[in-house]
């Protein structure tokens, strides 16, 4: 078995596969270096928050204006201007420190302190009722830790943030597992919130629209077929079928074996490589997954348009805000799924490119309906097919499906 696998993969077809693999993967490093960098774009963040703040109060002068009773306004206004002298604080701090602050301890906390305390008091700004507030929520946590001096009181500040703001409950929502979160990382200063690096590559390269994972199967395909065309001409089908029992399993192993070897080389040299530039820290992210979703047989008749948030992506709705059904695990949870996933996707194409060279004999039919195949799967990956709801090459990125987000998802019961 092991000098077979070495053999497939000293073909020529193995060589072209693996360049093709390597070109399609460099596309996605190349994402890497495009775009504000990590400093910048915090900065960019925190000028957000204040012109945020700043639209807020215009929209508060607005409403008094017309007459609208507003309790407690002063109150907010004095949160608003918190929030803005807050947000100020993190862009000055990089715009001093810059890239720096992610390297120094002392800095990093300082940077999360302030996103968890704007977390927490804009998640006071959506709160139904007072055992919503933050206070009451993460009592624990907010009892240990050192919480600053402000200049208003959280809990009459949910009136008028309620009032002048779309979509209450879900922001709340959103803002409650962001608090979360942040929590979560600042008792572990070794977390990574990532915004490049390896493992925002290798996520990126598994989610939707990622042009490697859409060509993978299709490459499987075509690598299966010319693997088991190559075994024909050279009658090494033809002894395995008098020396095995079980010859179809064995090559089947062997093609779908050196095809994943291919894969697997083709992701961990460019993530090896960024690994490098930038560190290998960030397993331990955390990540946002529907985990109702894969427990469940669930199909969707159009793919959904997703936000994209640093290593998540969920469905578009509400401007982006997080829904309901998602929530933050630790990013190896859905890894895991994704590469058993994986491998089974693979092998389901393996095997399918080794049964059209095994059952037609004429070759151009072969080559036609290998690109028969392809096209079926690219359409159904691309659309569901509500007539075959079934269909397996409606299966997306197994990244996305792993994290709830795919058109088909298998169920796990």
């Amino acid at each position: 078995m092991r000098l077979s696998i070495k053999n497939i993969l000293k073909t020529r077809v193995s060589g072209i596969v693996f360049i093709l693999m390597l070109i399609i993967q460099s596309l996605g490093v190349m994402t890497q270096f495009k775009g504000n960098s990590e400093a910048e774009q915090v900065i960019l963040q925190f000028e957000n928050i204040m012109k945020e703040a700043q639209s807020e109060k215009s929209m508060i002068s607005l409403l008094e204006k017309k007459g609208v009773p507003l309790q407690d306004a002063d109150e907010f206004r004095n949160y608003l201007d918190w929030k803005q002298k807050n947000a100020r604080s993190g862009r000055e701090l990089f715009i001093k420190h810059g890239k720096d602050v992610f390297g120094d301890t002392d800095l990093l906390k300082q940077y999360r302190k302030i996103l968890l305390l704007n977390s927490i008091y804009e998640m006071d700004q959506y709160a139904p009722d007072e055992k919503a507030l933050a206070n009451n929520t993460f009592h624990d946590f907010i009892q240990e830790y050192e919480m600053p001096r402000i200049d208003f009181d959280p809990e009459k500040i949910s009136f008028v943030g309620r009032l002048i703001t779309d979509h209450v409950d879900e922001k709340y929502s959103t803002l409650k597992k962001t608090t979360e979160r942040q929590m979560y990382e600042w008792n572990n200063l070794d977390s990574a919130t990532i915004t490049r690096g390896p493992w925002l590559f290798l996520v990126r390269q598994l989610q939707t629209d990622s042009l490697i994972a859409l060509l993978i199967p299709v490459l499987a395909i075509f690598f299966a077929v010319q693997i088991i065309l190559n075994y024909r001409q050279c009658g090494i089908l033809e002894m395995m079928k008098l020396n095995a029992r079980r010859w179809w399993a064995e090559a089947a192993a062997q093609v779908t074996i050196s095809f994943l070897i291919l894969v697997i080389l083709s992701y961990l040299i460019p993530f090896i490589g960024l690994g490098l530039r930038d560190g290998f820290s960030g397993w331990n992210a955390w990540i946002l997954m529907n985990e109702n979703s894969i427990k469940l047989f669930e199909t969707k008749s159009t793919a959904m348009p997703l936000t994209v948030q640093g290593l998540s992506e969920y469905p578009y709705v509400n401007d982006g805000l997080i829904p309901m059904e998602y929530s933050y695990v630790i990013m190896i949870k859905p890894l895991i799924f994704t590469v058993l996933l994986e491998i089974v996707k693979i092998t389901f194409y393996c095997l399918l490119g080794m049964m059209v060279a095994m059952l037609i004999a004429n070759y151009a039919v072969i080559y036609g309906s290998s690109l028969i195949l392809a096209g079926i799967y690219i359409y159904g990956n691309r659309y569901s097919n509500l007539l075959f709801p079934l269909l397996p090459f409606q299966i997306e990125p197994s990244f996305s499906v792993s994290v709830g987000n795919g058109i088909l998802s298998w169920p796990l019961r």
